[in-house]
């Protein structure tokens, strides 16, 4: 789709493609700061959004092999 935007504004000279890489750019950056605004502008209360805990579901604690799978049961902290 940039290829088709960059090719009609070329052709047809009705931008300047300098400028449609910038917003095409700045589109970009917008998307990636989107999270960091989110959260700025929406606090979580009571602490929601932080880190949360995965465990394994109970269905998938057994192994092939016959052990309980303990060794693996530790917590994961998953940080978004």
């Amino acid at each position: 789709m940039i290829v088709v935007v960059f090719a009609v504004v070329m052709l047809t000279r009705a931008a300047n493609p300098l400028a449609v890489f910038l917003g095409i750019m700045g589109l970009k950056a917008a998307a990636y700061l989107q999270p960091f605004v989110h959260r700025r502008l929406h606090p979580d209360k009571e602490g929601e959004g932080e880190a949360f805990v995965l465990q394994d579901p109970p269905e998938w604690n057994g192994h092939p092999d016959g052990t309980d799978g303990a060794e693996n049961m530790e917590k994961k902290e998953v940080n978004l």
